[in-house]
């Protein structure tokens, strides 16, 4: 059974601690931006260099070629091995703190370790109506065309970063092309090849011919008498040349541009008339980006879904679940950006409002769960840093160690609109492994108990999800 009233569990108090201890630890940074490789403090400039040097000490400690699926050499053996590097590198300062998430993401969308990686690349992907750009480890039978979004499969390529980042944000995101970036050995490679080719052929067999064989005879023949000939036939020709030119065909050619003129007018006027292209409630398109063979981490729908993977939409059977555990040891994204409103013809007419909440499961009480780490509450993109939950493996929670999720999507009244369509709701579970937040800390980081200054992202949230909806 849900509570009612969620959000008394944390009192006023609790939050404004936790909002004072959030402000208290972030304060040395709030003077400027120091994003990593993208903000404007001079201590990102370094972002760059420290990054290419830990991707040359992640290519030797773990060598992608190296990992092939077998036991001991998975996926996930890949991804503890670059996480060790990357831990590694931000605790002997070779790498800042605020480039820790964002690289280890990049570095795990690989193919490396996965099942039958020949047959799978990074597929670079844009969505026609948003722009978006992302990139998932796709086989390549997958990586086609759909309608409403292109794909690319980047077969040179290892990892999505890689393949889909042609701007060095290590991001694939709409600042990005959505074109597969070739990787840096390859231009080398090519520029050989058209080289030798072209050089042998053309370079001997012009010289020897026309040099030697058209030089002796044109040169006599036009000497002795047809010199005299030209200049009488040139003088005949002159007088048939105005009658062919005749002044009358011109007259034709205003008439086809004033035909092109008005026929071209009427056709821009067309688009924009439209003020809604359908009806209905939204449709709601989640994409988890997990970075590890992101296409199964879409909580899809019963039509789509693996045997058993998809359960009743509603708090106690929690919907679909993710194929694969999250990493609470990295930043994870719930992406509802590109969730459809029938009603709009053009991206600008979407008049959507987005609301998660994320709930224990049944047997630990069904509580609704928040915490400072877990941002986006109202917007598209629910975002959960690392150590933001505990995990639920070995507890009360049994055979059931699965977080929901409750996305609604509201659409807003449009002028001209007799009648706004209802909210769509959407459930979905997840699993959350390899976080060091256990569930007494998080107990005791969200009633005011003992909390080490390593749970900040545990505490009491300072964005309540409060309204119902």
């Amino acid at each position: 059974m849900i509570p009612a009233k969620p959000c008394d569990r944390v009192s006023t108090v609790l939050r404004v601690t936790a909002l004072g201890f959030a402000i208290l630890l972030a304060a040395p940074r709030a003077q400027a931006d120091d994003t990593c490789l993208t903000g404007t403090d001079p201590i990102v400039s370094d972002d760059a260099d420290q990054i290419a040097v830990l991707r040359a000490v992640v290519g030797t400690a773990c060598p992608c070629a190296s990992y092939d699926g077998s036991e001991g050499k998975t996926h996930l053996n890949y991804v503890r091995c670059i996480t060790r590097q990357v831990k590694g590198a931000v605790k002997n300062g070779d790498l800042r703190l605020n480039c820790k998430s964002r690289v280890k993401l990049a570095l795990a969308a690989s193919t490396c370790g996965l099942s039958n990686s020949a047959d799978k690349a990074p597929c670079v992907q844009r969505r026609l109506i948003s722009g978006q750009v992302f990139c998932r480890i796709l086989p390549l039978g997958r990586c086609v065309d759909k309608i409403g979004r292109t794909r690319l499969a980047c077969t040179t390529n290892t990892h999505c970063v890689d393949a889909g980042d042609d701007n060095g944000d290590y991001l694939v995101n709409r600042d990005d092309s959505g074109t597969c970036v070739e990787p840096t050995p390859t231009p080398g490679e090519p520029t050989p090849v058209p080289t030798d080719v072209p050089t042998p052929a053309p370079t001997t067999a012009p010289t020897p011919t026309p040099t030697t064989v058209p030089t002796p005879s044109p040169t006599e023949i036009p000497t002795p008498t047809p010199t005299e000939q030209p200049t009488s036939t040139p003088t005949a020709a002159p007088t048939p040349a105005p009658t062919e030119a005749p002044t009358p065909a011109p007259t034709e050619t205003p008439t086809p541009t004033a035909t092109a003129t008005p026929t071209a007018t009427p056709t821009p006027t067309a688009t924009p008339t439209p003020a809604f292209c359908g009806t209905g409630q939204p449709v709601p398109d989640v994409v988890v980006n997990l970075g590890i063979d992101g296409e199964e981490q879409v909580p899809s729908g019963p039509s789509d879904a693996a045997p058993g993977q998809c359960l009743a939409q509603d708090f106690n059977q929690g919907g679909c679940k993710l194929l694969q555990f999250l990493d609470g040891s990295v930043e994870n994204y719930f992406d509802a950006t590109n969730s459809v409103d029938p009603r709009a013809c053009t991206p600008e007419q979407v008049a959507l409002e987005y609301h998660w909440r994320i709930f224990r499961p049944p047997l630990l009480g069904g509580a609704m769960y928040s915490s400072s780490g877990i941002t986006g509450y109202h917007s598209p993109i629910l975002t959960i840093r690392h150590d933001s939950l505990p995990s639920l493996i070995d507890t009360a929670a049994q055979a059931d160690p699965f977080w929901r999720v409750r996305l609604t999507i509201v659409p807003q009244p449009r002028a001209g609109e007799e009648m706004t369509p209802a909210p769509t709701v959407l459930w979905f579970r997840f699993e959350y492994q390899q976080t060091t937040v256990d569930l007494q800390t998080s107990t005791n980081c969200q009633t005011g108990g003992p909390c080490a200054p390593e749970f900040i992202h545990a505490l009491p949230s300072v964005e309540p999800p409060c309204t119902d909806f």
